[in-house]
Parts: C-alpha cells; structure tokens; sequence
C-alpha cells in the first residue's frame, strides 16, 4: 500500500512559528483606536513574544512584552530589535506584572495562548491542512513546550487526530 506524506511547515512563517497567526488574529480583532493610543502587551519567553514584536513593528503599535527572568538574553535581544519593550520578571511574577500593565497603561494584552481570537487564527492552520488534504486520514500537530495551537485545530469527523506531547 502506498502513503502520502504532506508537511505544514509552520517553521518558515515569518516569525519562524504558528503563533504569528493567533497573535495576528488577535491584533486584527481589536480596538483600533486603542491599540493606536495604548499598545499591546504580552507574555513571553519566545514565539508568541516575537510574534506580537513583529505585528506591531508592521503595524506601528508600541509593544511591550514581559518574559520570565531565566529566558535567555538573546531572545530579549531578538524582540528588541524588533522594536518591543522587553522587561524581565520572575516567573511567579509574570501574569501579576502583565494585570498592573493593563490596570495602569490601558495596553490589549495579546494572551499567547488562553484567548479565544488567538485560538482563531491558529485554527486557521488546520484549516489550510484541510482544504488542501480534506482526505487525510491521520494528522499530527507537534505540541512542544508551547501551547495554542492543538486547541483550535481540528473539527473534521473523519480525521483521527493524536495529541503526543512526546514527539
């Protein structure tokens, strides 16, 4: 028996991940006027972060991104260079830094994973997968230490999906 094997390579988007699709989703599903006036702000220690630099980069708003203090330097040094502010925080700080942010400069915060827009547009990648493989019988999405991007994918009856975070 024959098999087709078909890739999404989901590593040769811009920002060398998925995550720029939710994070694009959700900055096009905001405010406008208050992205333009108050920013974006998210949490990051890597692709959701350098997504959300990048977007605003594009589109002129001013980002500001809170990473744990063990992320390596070079990742902060990668999102500043695309324009964002990056501050360091302990982990257990992370979403308390994130909530004074909001509560004082009014930013959108662009969850890098626990928001229904953001889960939007990473859904969009399965769907991409099913018009060009609507017959595809077994599908496996790669989980990594990230996360978002198996919670929209897949609706299809007739498409077995595994999630194996050991892959």
């Amino acid at each position: 028996a024959s098999m087709k094997i078909s890739l999404k390579l989901e590593s040769l988007q811009t920002t060398g991940s998925f995550k720029i699709r939710g994070m694009r989703y959700k900055i096009h599903a905001s405010d406008v006027g208050r992205l333009r006036d108050k920013g974006v702000v998210t949490l990051s220690a890597g692709n959701a972060g350098r997504a959300v630099a990048y977007l605003a980069q594009q589109s002129g708003l001013d980002a500001k991104v809170f990473m744990p203090a063990t992320a390596p330097d070079d990742r902060k040094r990668m999102m500043e260079s695309l324009g964002a502010r990056v501050v360091k925080v302990p982990g257990e700080g992370l979403l308390d830094a994130v909530a004074a942010c909001i509560a004082e400069e009014g930013r959108v915060l662009v969850h890098p994973f626990d928001d229904l827009d953001v889960i939007r547009g990473h859904a969009s990648c399965g769907l991409e997968i099913l018009e060009d493989a609507p017959d595809a019988d077994v599908i496996v999405v790669c989980c990594g230490g990230g996360r978002g991007r198996e919670t929209g994918y897949f609706d299809a009856p007739s498409t077995r999906v595994f999630r194996d975070r050991r892959l």
